[in-house]
């Protein structure tokens, strides 16, 4: 743990302020700090009222705080044991003594202080571990598991030290990767930048060796404009039918990506084999293989379109759909660990995949459900049958979770056809001896174009189940107005 401060004499200050309050929490009161008693100078000094039958005696604590660089040795232990005897001589009972070492103490004071604890119980030496342990009591801050897990969401650098610093109250995480570069977190993960706490960098550059300080929101935005641009290249790829004609070179301004931003991530996209330039150079495509008579395109361009923002164009054409095809699926019966899917299932799970964008997403990581229970190497009949059953259960709630989307009503409604999704579902409530009770719960939700007058676009709507069937009603009927279809808006 750092305590920071911009010289020697305020960190040690800081230190002591944080004991204060330490020992405030554990009910200690007169808490005082720089006292002088007998010549010596007691960092801080305490009180723990302990009631008796008849009166309330009060046992007085003494804390030194040492913020040092290096560990604590023999000469400085044992002042702070002498004062411990002093006071106790003074007052002429035992007094608790309490000494923090942020950097430890060598191994002749550990030696020391083992030794003498099991003769005396009333000294306790305090080092960095043991200090978080009670500092956490009164101030909230995450575990470190947490905040290794939140700094590798926000970038791509490798974490190589992790501590805590406290400075006037606060505390944040100081982290350092990998070159020598640090960040700050506050306690509870979120970047601090230069304008947060803008003194704290010069004082965790004072205490530990690194380079320079590293805005994590800046570089998380970044990083997510970088794989933004790299989707974008690639949807443009997929709607021009997996290549376009000139190669990088032809590559200009799209939306508010830059030309050298897009090319940058075109090169990129190059070097990771997800796209090449042909043979030719004239064009830049995305490669294909052929696997059984199938073309088969590496998952992880799928799974780039999928990580941040899909454009909704891609959805549906030509590109897209082909190559969702029977190779495709059996890459994800690989990624599932052995999915035995077979030819009916096989053509089912291409047809929902097309369709919903989320259940091909998740097709193309590992299911959990599915990989523990086939890992587990006990697999028959019922448990091949239970799986396939789940993936497409899954596969299905994704469909009704894009069916329902707003954002896709246009996508459903004119690229895929689409104008109802219906589900039934039976559920019977079971004890030792019979079925207590049997429900069937029926959804039935609509995309429909929205009349002009009401904004245009689509609109997903709920529907009862006695209403009639897209096949039964005229384009007429379909525009949806205020009260018609006996329908909600969802």
């Amino acid at each position: 743990m750092l305590i920071l401060g911009t010289t020697s004499q305020q960190k040690g200050e800081q230190l002591e302020v944080l004991t204060k309050k330490l020992l405030a929490h554990l009910n200690y009161v007169n808490c005082i700090t720089k006292v002088v008693a007998g010549g010596a100078e007691i960092d801080v000094r305490g009180q723990l009222r302990l009631p008796q039958l008849d009166r309330t005696r009060s046992q007085t604590l003494i804390a030194e705080c040492k913020a040092h660089r290096n560990p604590v040795d023999m000469t400085q232990w044992c002042k702070f044991l002498g004062k411990v005897f002093f006071q106790e001589a003074c007052e002429h009972q035992e007094v608790v003594g309490c000494f923090i070492a942020l950097s430890g103490v060598n191994g002749h004071v550990q030696g020391h202080y083992d030794e003498l604890s099991r003769h005396k119980n009333n000294v306790a030496l305090i080092q960095s571990d043991s200090l978080l342990t009670i500092l956490h009591e009164i101030i909230d801050f995450e575990p470190l598991l947490k905040i290794d897990v939140r700094v590798r969401s926000l970038t791509d650098r490798t974490p190589s030290r992790f501590e805590l610093a406290y400075y006037d109250g606060v505390v944040c995480w100081v982290v350092t990767f990998a070159g020598g570069d640090y960040t700050l977190l506050s306690g509870n993960g979120e970047p601090l930048t230069d304008g947060n706490y803008a003194s704290l960098p010069a004082m965790v550059e004072s205490e530990i060796s690194c380079s320079k300080f590293v805005d994590l929101h800046e570089e998380a935005r970044s990083k997510k404009r970088r794989l933004l641009a790299r989707t974008l290249i690639v949807s443009t790829i997929f709607v021009h039918g997996g290549s376009i004609p000139g190669g990088i070179d032809t590559i200009g301004d799209i939306d508010e990506f830059s030309q050298e931003e897009l090319r940058l991530a075109a090169r990129g996209l190059i070097d990771d084999g997800l796209l090449l330039i042909s043979e030719g150079g004239d064009e830049l495509v995305i490669p294909t293989t052929l696997r059984n008579g199938h073309v088969f395109v590496n998952p992880e361009i799928y799974r780039l379109l999928f990580r941040l923002q899909c454009p909704i164009s891609v959805l549906g054409c030509e590109f897209y759909d082909s190559h969702i095809n029977v190779e495709m699926v059996r890459e994800v019966c690989s990624i599932q660990y052995g999915l035995p899917l077979e030819s009916e299932d096989i053509e089912r799970a291409i047809r929902i995949l097309r369709l919903s964008p989320t259940a091909l997403a998740q097709s193309l990581s590992p299911i959990q459900m599915i990989i523990q229970g086939r890992k587990q190497g006990e697999t028959n009949e019922t448990i091949d049958r239970f799986h396939i059953d789940y993936f497409f259960q899954i596969s299905l709630e994704a469909l009704k979770i894009d069916f329902t989307s707003r954002l896709l009503g246009e996508y459903f409604h004119e690229k895929r056809g689409l104008r109802e999704l219906e589900y039934e579902i039976q559920v019977r409530i079971k004890s030792e001896r019979k079925i207590e009770d049997e429900y069937q719960i029926f959804e039935r939700y609509g995309v429909v174009p929205l009349d002009e007058s009401l904004g245009g676009g689509y609109v997903q709507v709920a529907m009862i189940r006695e209403f009639g069937q897209p096949w039964e009603r005229s384009p007429a009927i379909s525009q949806p107005t205020n009260g018609e279809h006996q329908a909600t808006d969802t």
